[in-house]
């Protein structure tokens, strides 16, 4: 039987008959990952877009979306990994979603100039060729390449492969994930490999 805190645990527990127990299930888990999750999209989405949207809110829509889904049962998740799989997975979705819906015709943060600097003498605010004009849809582009290499590494690698992205050294990764520096070093190498095939 699983530890009663663990995420393991939790998962079954998103099933129990009593809603109390799915109530605390979720909450739990909420509590545990929000932090997590809540850097990883901040790190995903560039300044302007936050400027339109707070990664908290991109945060709550993920949990919405995790938690109507698990109450439907779309899912049938058994452990930890499989739960950052999909979490994860729900998160980077969601910053690809909002960068391409805030860079819609006139909503597009492309067109905004920010009032603090001013335009290069002779050249529009708006103007594309200004070089401090960011490209959100080359960051939704990147951001979904990132996560269609993330889906193609298995669980211990793409956790690793994460936490390198965020900027995390190897001893720091090592450190959260609980194993030695030569552990994550195999499976960076590792992640190398794949990538380059």
């Amino acid at each position: 039987m699983p530890d009663p805190g663990s995420v393991t645990r939790l998962l079954i527990d998103l099933h129990a008959a009593d809603p109390a127990d799915r109530d605390r299930a979720i909450a739990d888990l909420v509590s545990r990952y929000t932090p997590e999750l809540l850097g990883l999209i901040a790190a995903r989405m560039n300044q302007r877009l936050q400027q339109r949207v707070a990664p908290e809110d991109i945060l709550q829509d993920v949990l919405i979306s995790f938690c109507n889904r698990q109450q439907r049962g779309d899912y049938t998740l058994a452990n930890r990994d499989q739960f950052l799989d999909l979490i994860v997975t729900i998160s980077l979705n969601k910053v690809c979603s909002a960068a391409r819906w805030e860079q819609r015709q006139r909503r597009d943060v492309r067109r905004e100039h920010s009032l603090d600097t001013p335009a290069p003498s002779g050249r529009s605010p708006l103007d594309p060729a200004d070089p401090r004009v960011a490209e959100p849809d080359v960051v939704a582009e990147i951001t979904e390449e990132i996560e269609r290499l993330l889906a193609g590494l298995p669980p211990e690698c793409r956790e690793v492969a994460l936490l390198r992205l965020e900027g995390y050294t190897t001893a720091e990764i090592a450190r959260k994930i609980d194993r030695t520096t030569r552990t994550v070093e195999r499976r960076l190498e590792r992640v190398r490999v794949l990538w380059g095939e």
